[in-house]
């Protein structure tokens, strides 16, 4: 399939900073959690391209019109998603057997509960876990979600009336699901809403193009309303500035936070040069991890714990763990990366997306 250097890059600089920015400022304790709030922009705009993503597979590949078409592409993107996770489930049990607390796991009972936990790819080890083996996994269920979810929304969008209805009801639908749903309900429904959004921006790419500046200038004045509301918001209550707080789960006040950083970012997109793109895109760095990141992602947890045993036993410094919590995630993520790689004998192109 004919790749998009812009989606790539967005992957590839987004994984960056999750392995190597944010995941180090909030696991490893560096900074103020007030301050290191501000910067948690990444997975809004993970799920942001991941809808994009999606809408450029379909005008490359026809839309998944079918049962047995719906069937199929859920089938190849099971694998795509489930063999890595659980190749990676498989590591951490093992681990926790070796490193866990003796006394979690002393019963058949308990050694069932535990293994079935980390098997479920919705309940990701919840019932015992050591380290930071899972502290990433909640991105699995709404992963999962939209999987399901993005093929139905496709058929719903041939309806010219459906952007609309979506950007009205989409607030309320999170406002909702905050005051009456629990957490993994709210977690989908919030992380969707962002695929969907990623999903219409494509589909009015031509009128993007056509209304480009003033679009800058739309983008710009919305991304400064939102943070205003929150600045607002904030002498109301501190702790609602707090998006660490306000992302688990996620509730209005992180929508607007992410709505303000993806302004903020696709202004600067529509604006940088694509010969800068493609000489970003040639950069071994950057190619490494759009090559392999659900697998970067996937085996932070591992790295980052087996890193923290190995400075605990030798008393390293932070910057060491720091190094070796990065290097290690990269180590086991390259390893892990043919498992990522896994497809169906029986796949066909028209199911396809990579």
């Amino acid at each position: 399939m004919e790749r998009n250097n812009t989606v790539d890059l967005c992957r590839g600089l987004l994984m960056m900073y999750i392995v190597c920015v944010i995941h180090p400022i909030f696991w490893l304790g560096i900074t103020s959690n007030s301050i290191r709030s501000l910067f948690l922009f990444e997975m809004p705009c993970i799920f942001f391209v991941s809808g994009y993503s999606f809408r450029l597979f379909e005008t490359l590949s026809g839309k998944v019109n079918s049962v047995s078409g719906y069937a199929a592409y859920l089938y190849q993107r099971g694998i795509r998603i489930l063999a890595p996770y659980w190749f990676y489930a498989i590591f951490c049990v093992a681990f926790i057997f070796l490193k866990g607390d003796p006394s979690e796991l002393n019963s058949t009972l308990k050694k069932i509960l535990f293994v079935s936990s980390w098997a479920n790819p919705l309940d990701c080890g919840r019932y015992y876990s050591i380290g930071l083996l899972r502290w990433h996994l909640w991105f699995i269920p709404p992963f999962i979600a939209i999987t399901f979810i993005m093929p139905v929304f496709s058929l719903a969008m041939n309806y010219r009336f459906t952007p609309l209805i979506f950007g009205t009801l989409a607030p309320f639908a999170i406002i909702f699901a905050d005051n009456f749903l629990d957490y993994s309900a709210r977690t989908i429904i919030t992380y969707s809403t962002w695929s969907m959004a990623g999903y219409i921006t494509k589909g009015f790419s031509q009128i993007v193009l056509e209304l480009k500046p003033y679009l800058t200038r739309i983008l710009i004045s919305t991304g400064i309303a939102c943070m205003a509301v929150l600045a607002y918001q904030y002498n109301i209550d501190p702790i609602s500035i707090d998006m660490q707080v306000n992302k688990f789960p996620p509730n209005i006040l992180f929508l607007l936070f992410g709505l303000s950083w993806i302004c903020y970012f696709l202004a600067a997109i529509m604006h940088i040069p694509s010969k800068w793109i493609d000489s970003m895109n040639n950069n071994n760095v950057i190619k490494f991890f759009i090559s392999r990141g659900y697998s970067i992602y996937l085996w932070q947890g591992f790295g980052y714990t087996v890193a923290g045993y190995i400075t605990a036993r030798y008393s390293l410094p932070l910057v060491a763990l720091v190094i070796l919590s990065i290097g290690l995630t990269l180590f086991f993520g390259y390893l892990a990366t043919p498992i990522e790689r896994i497809r169906s004998k029986k796949r066909q192109s028209k199911i396809l997306i990579d």
